[in-house]
């Protein structure tokens, strides 16, 4: 009954939607660029209007319609020609009765890394109908699920189709895993991961797609990036859509199939865009999709998925991971306190009779009280250092020696008068205090940057993380020390934010009396 009803359901989606083989893509021929472009919205779209069709019934595991589903997916592999990813080469590894896994891999060429594996996952279920223990309501309707996980069955799809037409195979082997039952609760990578199709030491990352389908803001959650050293930097590195911003928080959640590989210590992350009130109920229908979004996540997992693939080698899991908490996050980010002011006045810029600083408060028990600058000094000098604009002598102050003297105009006098200024606190020349993350190896994770300074002036921000120095990597320094800043009076900073790497210039001034 099942095999006839599956049979008639796919011939009745061949002539509805036009599932037939396409022949626009020329298998093994493509460049990386051309692999990357070859993931579009209209491919993406297609995938999710077949899945979240009424015809498969909200793909409940073990239903006509989740079979169905599966059929279909399995017809996807054999046209972009996957090996079948079971230990006898097939597609399908049964469990349960008549539940699914949908597995299929293109295998690494290396001599030496061929046999290990980068996963790529996402479950192709939902809820059918929907029923007190997995709807929010109405129950009795259709659940298409297109977010919740049509959305990320679409890009593991495309991904596949991008790498099997590359022009190189991989040089490690890339399984893709669709898992069913995930919806009953994990079922589908519960039993992968206790009968695995591949040596499971030899899995070297799971990278799990779960609900891509509403990205808002452009926000992208990773969790599991702490998973292996580096991997934060691997992701941001190929994240090439400045308005993806990635959220890389600490938090592991057990609810998708990532966790029963982080229970057994393999290292997994997952890619989400964060639940919404249509979640499992029957509202999670195609017209709420963002496409542009999909395509672009699609297109990250193919960037990272290729380089870890093709990496020399990928770091092991790290157990410290499993005790890191969002709480511990917030702590470790709230960042220094401020640094005190060194001088203690408000001030503004004048442009006549000279240019200069104003000096309109001063704080009691300050520096500026204790040298005798009153209100309505205008500061011309500070160290041997010209100011005219606040730019110039907020970087003045921050750097200069203490004592350093300070030349001011004031009143009606027409000789500029100098006085000496005890500072408070230590000069700095660059503003940036950093710590160093074992997650995330060979870069500096800013705890403050302090205002005015020419890491302020530049747009460093906290939590910035800085991995280059000029043109060497930040790995490549023996220890770090604020002398690595200064090579040179312009130095050039790769710095990722929200998982985004960009290049900000800063100027690092001479120090005054020096």
């Amino acid at each position: 009954m099942y095999t006839t009803l599956i049979r008639n359901v796919w011939i009745g989606l061949s002539l509805c939607f036009g599932i037939v083989a396409d022949n626009a893509r020329a298998a093994g021929n493509f460049s990386i660029t051309q692999a990357k472009d070859s993931i579009t919205v209209a491919d993406i779209k297609e995938h999710v209007n077949v899945l979240a069709s009424d015809t498969f019934e909200g793909r409940e595991a073990g239903s006509q319609g989740g079979m169905a589903a599966g059929v279909y997916l399995g017809e996807q592999y054999r046209k972009y020609k996957l090996a079948g990813g079971t230990k006898d080469s097939r597609y399908y590894q049964s469990f349960n009765g008549n539940y699914r896994n949908i597995l299929g891999m293109i295998r690494g060429t290396d001599p030496v890394v061929g046999d290990e594996v980068v996963m790529v996952s996402a479950h192709y279920d939902h809820v059918g109908y929907g029923n007190s223990g997995n709807s929010r309501g109405p129950t009795g309707y259709i659940h298409n699920g297109a977010d919740d996980n049509a959305s990320g069955t679409a890009a593991l799809i495309e991904l596949a189709a991008a790498i099997s037409n590359l022009n190189t195979p991989p040089r490690r082997t890339i399984l893709f895993a669709l898992w069913d039952a995930e919806e009953k609760g994990l079922w589908g990578s519960e039993h992968w991961i206790k009968s695995p199709t591949v040596p499971r030491d030899k899995v070297k990352m799971l990278i799990n797609v779960d609900m891509i389908g509403r990205l808002r803001r452009g926000v992208l959650t990773c969790y599991g990036a702490r998973t292996i050293p580096g991997l934060r930097r691997i992701i941001s590195d190929n994240n090439h859509v400045e308005s993806l911003k990635l959220d890389y928080t600490w938090e592991l959640p057990d609810n998708s199939d990532h966790w029963p590989f982080l229970q057994r210590q393999v290292p997994a992350m997952m890619l989400h865009t964060g639940l919404h009130n249509d979640y499992h109920t029957p509202a999670d229908d195609l017209d709420k999709l963002n496409y542009d979004g999909i395509r672009d996540i699609t297109r990250l997992m193919f960037h990272v998925t290729w380089d870890l693939a093709n990496r020399e080698e990928i770091t092991p899991f790290r157990r410290s991971v499993l005790g890191e908490t969002v709480a511990v996050q917030k702590q470790t980010e709230r960042g220094l306190p401020p640094r005190p002011s060194r001088l203690g006045v408000r001030w503004s810029e004048v442009d006549a009779p000279s240019a200069g600083i104003r000096v309109d408060q001063i704080r009691p028990v300050s520096a500026a009280a204790r040298a005798g600058l009153v209100v309505g000094d205008v500061i011309i000098e500070v160290g041997g250092t010209a100011v005219t604009k606040g730019s110039e002598f907020l970087v003045a102050v921050l750097a200069a020696a203490s004592p350093t003297e300070f030349v001011i105009h004031r009143g009606e006098d027409s000789e500029p008068k100098t006085i000496s200024v005890a500072l408070e606190g230590t000069p700095t020349r660059l503003g940036i205090s950093w710590r160093i993350d074992p997650a995330d190896p060979g870069c500096l994770v800013l705890t403050r940057v302090v205002p005015g300074s020419p890491a302020g002036q530049a747009g460093l921000r906290l939590n910035d993380r800085i991995y280059k120095i000029g043109e060497r990597e930040v790995a490549d320094f023996e220890t770090i020390g604020g002398d690595a800043f200064y090579q040179t009076p312009q130095l050039e900073l790769l710095v990722e934010r929200h998982g985004f790497l960009k290049s900000l210039d800063i100027h690092i001034p001479e120090l005054p009396n020096r």
